[in-house]
């Protein structure tokens, strides 16, 4: 699992947020990279294949953790009022 949501999720507990917006901060937390990181790697790096890469890859792996991050974010928060 990513670093980020967790660091948020931690962040969450100590804060005092609406449960609306503690939701929706994780989400976001746990959204893939850049869609443009393609066209900045091409741009500034002569790379643009190693930015398209990155971007599929980190795409499909949010598929894969954004639902176990608002999961486990929940039953945390949920812990923590």
């Amino acid at each position: 699992m990513e670093p980020v949501p967790l660091v948020t999720i931690g962040f969450l507990t100590c804060v005092q947020l609406q449960p609306d917006l503690a939701r929706i901060v994780l989400v976001q937390s746990a959204m893939p990279s850049l869609t443009l990181a393609s066209i900045l790697f091409a741009r500034y790096a002569s790379d643009e294949e190693f930015g398209a890469i990155t971007t599929v890859f980190s795409t499909l792996f949010a598929m894969l953790t954004i639902p176990a991050v608002v999961m486990m974010g929940s039953y945390i928060l949920q812990q923590h009022p």
